[in-house]
């Protein structure tokens, strides 16, 4: 069924008469057909490693705006200091954690504190899948662009893997 989905895909990326913006997403490209991957497919392959010292914060805004809470009280940079080696998802999921200990505690707002404890409840996919991630940013640095500026990656407390 696969093998039929990428043919179709590939044949209408191939014959399409007009223009066309595709944007695709994988979380693990290397298990993408080659001919899906050969130079030329696509215009343009990206590779969106960890998030860095300043995506983060953005994630972490993102996340708690999403749940309705307001970040005024919360000091992002801290919280986010305690997110070493995390990916956006997990970012995101300490608020929920978070939540349930304020909502358990007489329904109070989330603190830096509360934000900061949940990091804790966190193992990393780093830790549990790294040697998948080392592989996938091999690929990265060899097939695709950095969908992050180097400038960008500050040294130890940074999303990225030191391996």
């Amino acid at each position: 069924m696969a093998h039929r989905r990428t043919r179709t895909l590939l044949t209408w990326m191939q014959e399409r008469a007009g223009e066309s913006f595709l944007f695709v997403t994988s979380n693990d490209v290397t298990g993408l057909p080659p001919e899906l991957l050969r130079k030329g497919r696509f215009d343009e392959i990206f590779f969106v490693d960890l998030p860095n010292d300043q995506e983060k914060p953005a994630i972490l805004q993102a996340a708690l705006t999403a749940h309705g809470r307001k970040e005024h009280n919360i000091d992002l940079e801290a919280v986010c200091a305690s997110c070493i080696q995390f990916n956006g998802a997990e970012i995101a999921a300490i608020v929920e954690e978070a939540m349930f200990v304020a909502f358990a505690d007489g329904g109070r707002q989330i603190t830096t504190e509360d934000l900061i404890a949940a990091t804790k409840t966190v193992v990393p996919l780093v830790k549990t899948m790294g040697d998948k991630l080392v592989r996938l940013r091999e690929f990265g640095e060899t097939r695709a662009r950095p969908a992050s500026t180097k400038k960008a990656v500050a040294t130890g407390t940074s999303g990225f893997l030191d391996v």
